[in-house]
Formats: structure tokens, sequence, C-alpha cells
């Protein structure tokens, strides 16, 4: 098992994607500290990894509030003895016109994601820097790759996210902490469904951007965690993995051809024919 006897902890631990890397972590033996705000849907999680003979607590934090953070690590030291991996992936987003965003509505995006994300950087550095070892993830977004429209706060905070990432694995590498970011395309979460299918987000919009053509799931995310946490990564710090089915490769401004061959080919005809 790649993960086996290290210990992580996983904000947002109780959302989608969270808790698909709870699950995929625990399998690979690492032993879970679900922190998030949902308490109740945190214990069910663990008693679910418990009962398939993994490792697991719930505790409760709110990843804005620097003591709680700090209180999640302890309560995850008293339970587990170390901390190998910090996963920040608490976050969320609003989507509405810059011009409507309000403080309320900037602040509360700024300190979930980027804040949140610092502190949680912070007080597990603070564990891991004396230990010469460990591996903190941070979860970005292709949003804060390019500019995407109505997500003023949100693309903001997920630029950040991206280079504190860099900025902090420059700064702890040469001790032993590798620290990397994992960039989301389109996941099918449960935020996905209450989508309008007239909305410019629908599915099939989003679908058609991707050159893989289908949206990402929580496992896809998950997988890539795993990795980048296990020492298949070791010499690995500093990058923003993309988990996109090549949207950022692309652009995904406009929608893939679902021939893209069949196009060029007819292209090269036309301009044969206009040469000849």
């Amino acid at each position: 098992m790649r993960l086996e006897n290290r210990v992580a902890i996983i904000t947002g631990g109780a959302g989608a994607i969270g808790s698909a890397t709870a699950f995929a972590m625990a399998r690979e033996g690492a032993s879970i500290a679900i922190v998030d705000l949902k308490e109740e849907q945190s214990e069910i999680l663990a008693d679910q990894i418990v009962a398939n003979g993994g490792r697991a607590v719930a505790v409760p934090a709110d990843v804005r509030v620097a003591d709680d953070v700090d209180r999640a690590i302890e309560s995850a030291l008293a339970r587990f003895g170390r901390l190998d991996i910090m996963f920040n992936n608490a976050g969320l987003a609003i989507v509405k016109a810059a011009t409507d965003h309000s403080d309320d509505d900037w602040n509360l995006v700024i300190d979930t994601d980027l804040r949140g994300t610092f502190f949680g950087c912070r007080a597990a550095a603070n564990v891991m820097l004396p230990n010469k070892a460990g591996c903190i993830l941070n979860t970005a977004s292709i949003i804060g790759t390019e500019g995407f429209s109505y997500r003023a706060a949100y693309s903001a905070a997920k630029a950040g996210v991206i280079n504190l990432t860099r900025t902090l694995a420059s700064e702890w590498a040469l001790d032993g902490v590798r620290v990397n970011a994992i960039v989301p395309g389109y996941i099918l979460t449960e935020g996905f469904e209450n989508l309008d299918d007239s909305s410019v987000l629908n599915l099939d919009n989003m679908r058609r951007r991707i050159p893989m053509g289908r949206l990402g799931s929580p496992a896809d995310v998950a997988s890539a965690a795993v990795f980048l946490a296990s020492d298949e990564a070791s010499y690995i710090t500093g990058v923003a993995l993309p988990v996109d089915g090549g949207y950022t490769a692309y652009g995904g401004a406009e929608p893939i051809p679902s021939r893209p061959y069949v196009r060029m080919d007819r292209r090269i005809e036309s301009l044969e024919q206009k040469s000849g």
C-alpha cells in the first residue's frame, strides 16, 4: 500500500472530492482525519472508513479560523501520533457579476479558499519542518489559471493558491516538505445537480469544451492526490497538476469538434484546391 502507516488530514473532507480522497488514501493504508464544518457527515464518513478496515476520525473545524486549524492538527496528532499529509481541500465559490460581489461575498471566498489554505499550510509545516518530511496538497482550480467571468473572488483565490503553493514549495524543499497543487477542471459533484439545461453552465456545454469528452469524477482528483502524496512523487514539488481531461491544454473557449481531424482534412483539401 502506497500510504501505509501515514496520517493524512483532509479539510473539506465531507465534500465530494474530500470524501473520495479520504476513501482512496485509507485504502492505501493512511489514517485519516476528516476536517469539516459538516460534523454529522464527517462522522458518517469516518465510520464508513472504519467499517471497511481503515482508521479515521472526524474533526469539526472552520478553516477560516487559524486557531481551529491548529486545534484540528493537534487533535490528529493526539489520535494518530504523527502528520505526514495535509490536504487543504476546503473551498467554496460564489457565481455572480463582479459588480454584484458584496464585501461579505469577497471575504467569504478569500477567507475560505486562500486564507484557509495558508492556515493549513502553516500549521502543517510547523509539524513537518522539524521532522524534515511531509507532503502538503492544495486544491486549486482551472478557474485560477485563466479568466472566468462571474467568479471574481473565486478566480483570485485559486490563482493565489497556485502561487502560494509554488512559493512554499521553494521555501520548504530543503527541509523535506513537498508542496503541490491539484488543479481540477469540471468535476461532477453534487453542485452540478441543480444546473438548468438552459444555462451556459449546463453539462453538455461543459463536455463539449473538454477534449476527453467527459466531466471528471471526484475519484479522478483523489487518484492524483494519492499519487502526489506517495513516494512515487518524491521528486515532485511546486507543481500545479491539472486534472481536467485536457481542458487547459486545449483552452476550452470553444467547443471541441466531434472529429477535429475531419475539419482539418477539409481545410487542407480546400487550400490544395486553391493553390492548384
